[in-house]
């Protein structure tokens, strides 16, 4: 079976690519061909909380279904069957997300356990930090860097 692009090549099927970049405020995905033509895109928005204590934080749920989102909107945009995509690449902002075995744990209030992603823009550490970098932290006195 072949599949058209938006350039008019036929496309066989097995050469299409996912791109997924889950960036700070959304998580988007690319169609591509097998030349890196970009043939669709999907994005969907993130929700990102702050207070004035310096806390930044995600929900991991809501990124997965973000990513899911958007990777749905890039393939019907396409009009591609996800069978046909032979290979998917990922790539995230560094931010931490908290789990245990049975899910996601609140970073800081437990009344919103969703919301268990520190972003990375978060300066929750930031008295650790300036402690670690004046050098009175024991744990950087023992290292060897």
């Amino acid at each position: 079976m072949d599949v058209g692009s938006e350039r008019g090549e036929v496309i066989l099927v097995g050469e299409l690519f996912i791109g997924i970049d889950v960036g700070t405020g959304s998580a988007r995905a690319g169609l591509f061909d097998a030349l890196g033509g970009l043939l669709a895109v999907g994005k969907h928005p993130l929700d990102i909380w702050s207070d004035d204590l310096g806390r930044v934080e995600q929900s991991s749920a809501q990124i997965w279904q973000a990513v899911c989102a958007a990777v749905r909107e890039a393939l019907t945009k396409g009009q591609v069957d996800a069978r046909n995509v032979a290979g998917i690449g990922f790539d995230a902002t560094c931010s931490l997300v908290v789990v245990d075995a049975q899910g996601g744990l609140a970073v800081s209030d437990s009344t919103y356990p969703e919301r268990d992603v520190i972003v990375w823009m978060d300066h929750r550490a930031r008295d650790q930090a300036k402690r670690i970098n004046e050098g009175r932290s024991s744990s950087i006195s023992r290292s060897r860097c």
